[in-house]
């Protein structure tokens, strides 16, 4: 028809262009809208995540400090530690022959030594160690993660993983041990990652690797560690790191053996060996898996890029190398200190899981990682951190008067009670009754005691039956009665009962 533009025609395609245009616009304000809002919503759970890691941080820290102020025995085995630490501030060694009677550690001597410099029965200074000591850690994970350039986010969420972890929390804040160890293992990582020079990362890391064995027998996760990551790429700079660590090691041991006794070896190595039980372990295991599913969860997905990736694949090292700690756990009077070295290496590898989540814009990952976080506080809100409160406080210094108060020598199974109660031990709780089972120490001697009424008061908590031997609670059962009672009582280990026995008339 004449008039109408013909079929194909410019001016026909410039009409179906204008009505087109209007619905490419909507499209586009749409998609960049949707993009504006994918973004908002991945930075909302990224913080969102960093948010709650650091609350729990922060509750942990408060706790912490709660712990740092409480002056008394708060885990069995506290003051164990503080009385090497008194010794050893003597000039006095704290090895000795296991069949006779007096005391014994059966640890390595440097923790103590680090303590023997304010040995205080408040437990402050020890406690202070472990807790910075915790912290340079936590440190110490951060920048070994920066160092393989991974985002400050995920150095960051592996550091408060760390400081926060549920399982570990109250008793890395202990005068015990492993938190020290465990912080010299950690610098050794940092060291061998952060150093330029190759002698220096060999020898500087084989240093504190041995230090780390100074402190505690079985911190050998480090070693391990750099033996497998180097191992993987140059075979010859990780026997040179192994080599470095055991003949530093040995020769720490030497000039230990030289200053503290012969019997530093066999107190350490041989006298108070427990059989592994693998019935032991499971309970272990079970608490651990459920107190950190989350933190499993995230490493896994790490565990997916390690083969692939040089930050997971280090941490995977580190994992693996705290598993043979984990099955030493498989004994009699294991704790949750025997999954140091695992959890360090899984918040690491939890670390590299999440960058990988956050780095990629599935939708799916960041609603997981919401998932994780709410997860994550509602179980901090469930099992919040332990800390002594106002009347286990007043319990405890109840307690520790009525001690005070006794005719001395009193007899104590957390023996940093005693200490205040200005007694020296009597016996070395929990490690008398293994060396009496064993048939190499006897128990007749304290039995002896505890029937002349030797002591003026005998401290003891519902646990007694796995730190002394029968025949000792048998005559203080007989010879003694039970006179105070003080249930829920603070301890890492739980809230145990104790009871102060005294005389028959």
């Amino acid at each position: 028809m004449p008039g109408l533009p013909k079929k194909g025609s410019a001016s026909s395609k410039k009409n179906a262009v204008h009505k087109a245009a209007p619905q490419a616009v909507a499209l586009h304000n749409w998609c960049s809208s949707a993009s504006r809002a994918g973004l908002a919503f991945r930075k909302f759970t990224e913080w969102f995540f960093l948010s709650a890691l650091l609350v729990c941080c922060l509750r942990t820290l408060h706790a912490n400090l709660l712990i740092l102020h409480y002056p008394y025995e708060a885990n069995f085995g506290e003051g164990g530690l503080l009385y090497d630490a008194v010794r050893l501030a003597r000039g006095e060694t704290i090895y000795g022959p296991a069949a006779k009677p007096g005391w014994l550690s059966p640890y390595p001597p440097l923790f103590a030594w680090a303590v023997s410099i304010w040995p205080a029965p408040d437990f402050f200074w020890p406690r202070l160690i472990s807790q910075v000591s915790h912290v340079i850690s936590s440190v110490s994970l951060a920048i070994i993660l920066r160092s393989f350039r991974m985002p400050w986010r995920a150095a960051l969420a592996a550091a408060l993983f760390w400081f926060s972890n549920p399982f570990l929390r109250t008793f890395a804040a202990m005068g015990r041990v492993d938190s020290f160890g465990r912080m010299l293992e950690s610098i050794s990582l940092l060291i061998a990652v952060w150093a330029t020079a190759t002698p220096r990362k060999i020898w500087g890391a084989a240093f504190f690797s041995a230090l780390g064995m100074c402190t505690k027998q079985t911190m050998f996760a480090s070693a391990l560690t750099l033996g497998m990551f180097w191992g993987k790429k140059n075979k010859k700079m990780a026997l040179q790191l192994l080599l470095a660590w055991l003949s530093l090691t040995l020769l720490c041991y030497i000039i230990i053996a030289q200053l503290l006794g012969k019997h530093f070896f066999f107190n350490v190595f041989f006298d108070v060996r427990r059989p592994l039980n693998i019935e032991f372990l499971w309970p272990w295991l079970l608490g651990f898996v459920v107190t950190n599913v989350f933190l499993l969860l995230l490493a896994a997905i790490g565990l997916r890029l390690a083969l692939r990736d040089s930050a997971g694949w280090f941490f995977l090292c580190a994992t693996i190398a705290g598993i043979p700690s984990v099955l030493l756990a498989a004994q009699d009077g294991a704790d949750v200190n025997y999954f140091f070295d695992i959890t360090w290496g899984l918040c690491g590898l939890a670390a590299v899981g999440v960058f990988h989540m956050t780095a990629e814009s599935g939708l799916w990952r960041h609603c997981l990682l919401t998932g994780v976080t709410l997860g994550i506080l509602a179980f901090e809100w469930l099992v919040p951190p332990r800390h002594p409160l106002p009347d286990q406080l007043q319990r405890a210094r109840d307690f520790s008067r009525l001690l005070e108060a006794a005719p001395k020598p009193v007899l104590t199974e957390f023996v940093g009670f005693g200490l205040r109660a200005k007694s020296k031990p009597s016996a070395v709780p929990y490690i008398d009754r293994l060396l009496h089972e064993a048939g190499v120490r006897s128990a007749d001697a304290l039995v002896k005691q505890i029937e002349s009424h030797s002591f003026g008061a005998i401290q003891i908590t519902n646990q007694a039956g796995a730190r002394w031997p029968k025949s000792v609670l048998q005559a203080l059962e007989k010879h003694y009665r039970e006179e105070y009672v003080f249930p829920n009582m603070f301890a890492s280990e739980g809230e145990p009962t104790f009871y102060i026995f005294v005389p028959n008339p």
